[in-house]
Parts: C-alpha cells; structure tokens; sequence
C-alpha cells in the first residue's frame, strides 16, 4: 500500500509539473495574441491619422489661396474704410499665422504616425462623444377659465388646488369641458369677467366648502336629462338641442305643449 501511495504522489508530481509547462505555454501564447492584437490596433490608428493628414494637406492650400483673395478684395476698399481695412489685416494675419503652423503641424504628425506603428508613441484617443440630450417632457396642456364659485380640483401633476370664487384658473380641457356643464367656470372671455374679476380680494377659500370639480356628480347641471323612467319627463320627446348663451353649454329642449295663461284675481 505504501510503494501504491508513493507512486500515486510521484503522478500527481509529474501532472503538476506537466500543468505548469502547459500554463507557461498557454501564457505565452496569450502573451503573443496581445502583442499582435495591438500591433494591428497601431496600424489601424497609424493609417487613419496619416488619411487625416492628406485631407488636411488637401484642404489646407485652397483656404490660404481664398484667405489672400479676400484680403486682397477687402483692400480694395481698405483705404478709406476702417473696418474693412481691420477684416483684411486680420486675415492676411491669420492666413500666415496658419500657413506657418500648418507646416509644423504635419511634420510633426508624420513622423507620429510612424511612431504609432512602432510603439513609440501610443495610439489616439478616440473623441468624446457627445452626451445624449434628453428630450424635455411637454408641458400638459391647460386652458385658462374663470371661477363662477369657489372650486377645487386635482392638476396634472396630482396636486390639490383651490380656487376662489371669480379668479383666474389653469384647467386641463378634459376638466375645463366637463365644468363647464355645471356653470362653476366660464370661458375667460365671458363678458361676466372684468366685472367680477378680484372682487373678493385675496381672500383664502376654505377647500371644505369648495366644489369638487372631479366628482361627476356634483358636476352634473341642473338641467340634465331624466334619469328614471318614473319621472313624467321621461314619455317627453326632445324636440332638440340649444346652447346656453352665457355659459356656451348645450342642452337637451323638450316640448312642454301650448303657452298657458295664468290669470291672477285680485
């Protein structure tokens, strides 16, 4: 059993030592993907900054040559106008001060762009790019009305608002129509406004005694259609539909029959 334990132990030794050969392998092999992998980066960068440099040697004698032709159509005037004369300095200025770093500039980044393959100079940054801009949210839309009585509602963002009597409102136009069935708002042009507008002068309406404008029921104008079958309205055929000339609300007519005389006795 002891010379089985012993050669048991001398196997794993020698895996162990079989690992370690194959670890050091598999290192150098990654080490050698690494070294070739950024090699082909280097390239890549190296090539795309030499393009940049050829567009930019491109480019680069047709704004001198429009840069002197201005200079020289701007001096044609120079002479007795001050701005033109500054405009035309100031570009025969900046078209040396460019021609001259311009020279600089690409010899300098020439000899870069063999730099980079070899590894003596690392490879550009790429730009930043420019944070996404988050689109702002629109506003919800509101109508502007005007309280006939003292109201309360919920906004657009879930708050609780209330509003005195004759003020100015900011409603959205589902709220604003349904309201205005009740008569607790009216548009802000209603001839009723100017009149009424701050007459109670900054008074703080108390919310318990304000009319909830998002209870339907409450809502609901005095002058709507029969509800049960058991009202004698209700066998009344409506002859049809009018709009309210103060608040602008439609509502149902029913013929109610011939004129009727009342006679008073003294």
């Amino acid at each position: 059993m002891q010379d089985a334990v012993n050669a048991a132990a001398s196997q794993v030794v020698g895996l162990e030592d079989a690992l370690a050969a194959v670890n050091a392998q598999v290192s150098e092999i990654e080490r050698k993907i690494e070294i070739e992998r950024t090699a082909a980066e280097r390239v890549v960068a190296a090539d795309a900054l030499s393009r940049n440099l050829d567009a930019i040697e491109a480019a680069l004698p047709d704004y001198l040559a429009t840069a002197r032709r201005l200079a020289e159509t701007v001096e044609v005037v120079g002479h007795f106008h001050f701005e033109s004369a500054q405009m035309a300095a100031l570009t025969r200025n900046t078209q040396a001060q460019i021609e001259i770093a311009g020279a600089f500039a690409l010899q300098e980044l020439r000899g870069i762009v063999e730099q980079i393959k070899t590894g003596a100079a690392p490879i550009p940054p790429k730009p930043e790019q420019p944070a996404p801009v988050a689109a702002p949210e629109p506003a919800p839309e509101i109508r502007r009305m005007f309280t006939m009585r003292v109201v309360r509602w919920v906004d657009a963002q879930g708050v609780q608002r209330v509003a005195d009597q004759y003020t100015d409102v900011d409603l959205t136009p589902s709220a604003a129509t349904r309201r205005l069935r009740c008569a607790a708002v009216v548009p802000p042009d209603d001839p009723r406004c100017n009149g009424l507008r701050g007459l109670h002068g900054g008074r703080h309406p108390n919310p318990k005694n304000a009319l909830d404008l998002d209870d339907e029921a409450a809502c609901r104008p005095a002058h709507g259609s029969p509800v049960t079958a058991s009202d004698p309205a209700a066998s009344i055929e409506p002859t049809g539909v009018q709009v309210d000339p103060v608040t602008g609300v439609e509502f149902t007519e029913y013929d109610r029959g011939p004129a009727r005389a009342l006679r008073i006795t003294p």
